[in-house]
């Protein structure tokens, strides 16, 4: 995890992550991968207009499932702020990825296959065993 050190955006983000609560629809995974977008790519936040609208992961799920699951929804959200699809993503890249325990969390690409997710005391690195991935263009 090494590449965690490098005084970057992305560095600086999980060093935000590290030091803020957890609040559904506010700072959950996708809010904070959407809000790096935004601060990062120069783009306008992909869920802005949900932030706040949900209290609970019940919630979470229920939007998520309105929008067909967390796979079209985030597709469509990263289509919608032209996002590019990446096969090898690089440090910064954001997606989608499947953790050990099989949960499809949105997280930030820290570089050399491996990546950081939000969670409830901070964040946590490792690599996925499924990633759809998208760069800034």
């Amino acid at each position: 995890m090494a590449g965690l050190l490098i005084d970057d955006a992305v560095s600086l983000t999980l060093r935000r992550w590290a030091g803020e609560d957890w609040l559904w629809g506010q700072t959950d995974c996708a809010m904070s991968v959407f809000r790096f977008i935004a601060e990062t790519w120069g783009r306008a936040e992909p869920l802005e207009r949900w932030r706040g609208t949900y209290h609970s992961e019940n919630e979470a799920n229920r939007l998520m499932t309105s929008k067909g699951g967390p796979m079209p929804m985030f597709r469509a959200e990263m289509d919608r702020i032209g996002a590019v699809r990446a096969s090898d993503p690089d440090r910064g890249a954001v997606g989608l990825v499947r953790r050990a325990d099989r949960r499809m969390v949105a997280a930030i690409s820290v570089g050399n296959g491996m990546w950081a997710a939000r969670t409830h005391t901070g964040f946590a690195g490792f690599r996925p065993g499924f990633a759809v991935a998208w760069e800034k263009d």
